[in-house]
């Protein structure tokens, strides 16, 4: 396959990215200048732009494009503002999970406080408590744990889901080497150890190894090449090289939009290039030159 120019010019932007060569740092951090040709004001048209109605209702079209975001829950935001998208007016599908606290975790000293609260909280690798989908619409899901290798089906894989039964779902696998073939997801029992944020609570949780993938977090795409992404920074990138993985998932600056929030802009700063918009990066130069 030829390289195009836009490709070539890509390619050595990431490689300057990757490096270090771009940054600049004034008051309030560091940063890089994008073009602002890829730069969307609002966000609404950052998703508008990666799915349009035809985009939604083409397999072929939505397993080469994604919305990226830095934290889950603003993924867990925009994947249902998408899914209200399609047959507005059509009733979610709800799948409810069982949660099971770990009765041996010392942590577990208020059982029922921890269970309550796990029902509205979804914590970091684990299928939502409340799991929703339409039925007449396609839903781009992402499994969460490895299931069957062999069969394609990987955490990380993306599927459309195109029957829902009570305690299965018949499922086409997107993106991976068995990419067309259909399968069946059955909802698995799901441990979590307990982490900081949740006081520490190990519990079981049985659901379906999935959750909505329209958007998905920067480390989750991590591997993907993609037709056409759309950057949601809310909040700025926090780990060296998390940036340079959002924009290597595409070819070249074409197929590349982002939204920014203007809190991650400098405060003060000499910045005045209209071509260019600062964008907040990390890089830890002990890794970049690595």
């Amino acid at each position: 396959m030829r390289t195009g120019a836009g490709e070539v010019e890509f390619s050595s932007f990431l490689e300057r990215l990757d490096n270090g060569e771009l940054q600049f740092t004034t008051t309030g951090g560091s940063y890089i200048k994008m073009p602002r040709a890829c730069i969307m004001d609002e966000e609404a048209d950052v998703i508008d732009w990666v799915y349009d109605t035809e985009t939604l209702t083409n397999t072929e079209h939505l397993k080469g494009r994604a919305l990226l975001a830095v934290r889950s829950d603003d993924c867990d935001d925009l994947n249902e503002r998408i899914l209200m998208r399609l047959h507005p007016h059509e009733e979610h599908r709800k799948y409810f999970a069982v949660d099971d606290i770990d009765r041996d975790d010392p942590e577990c000293v208020v059982e029922m406080m921890a269970q309550d609260y796990l029902s509205f909280t979804t914590n970091p690798g684990m299928p939502p408590y409340e799991l929703h989908l339409k039925k007449r619409s396609r839903r781009d899901v992402m499994l969460l744990r490895n299931i069957d290798l062999a069969c394609g089906l990987c955490n990380g894989t993306r599927l459309v889901v195109n029957e829902m039964h009570q305690n299965s779902l018949l499922c086409t696998i997107l993106t991976g080497t068995r990419a067309g073939e259909t399968t069946v997801i059955t909802k698995l029992p799901l441990k979590y150890k307990g982490g900081k944020h949740d006081g520490g609570v190990a519990f079981t949780r049985t659901q379906f190894p999935i959750r909505l993938s329209y958007c998905m977090t920067i480390n989750k795409a991590q591997g993907q090449t993609l037709d056409r992404v759309g950057i949601i920074l809310r909040t700025p990138v926090f780990a060296h090289g998390q940036l340079y993985v959002a924009l290597s998932r595409v070819r070249s600056m074409s197929s590349l939009r982002i939204y920014t929030t203007l809190p991650q802009r400098p405060k003060r700063t000499t910045f005045n290039d209209e071509e260019y918009v600062p964008i907040r990066n990390v890089v830890n130069p002990y890794m970049a030159n690595e």
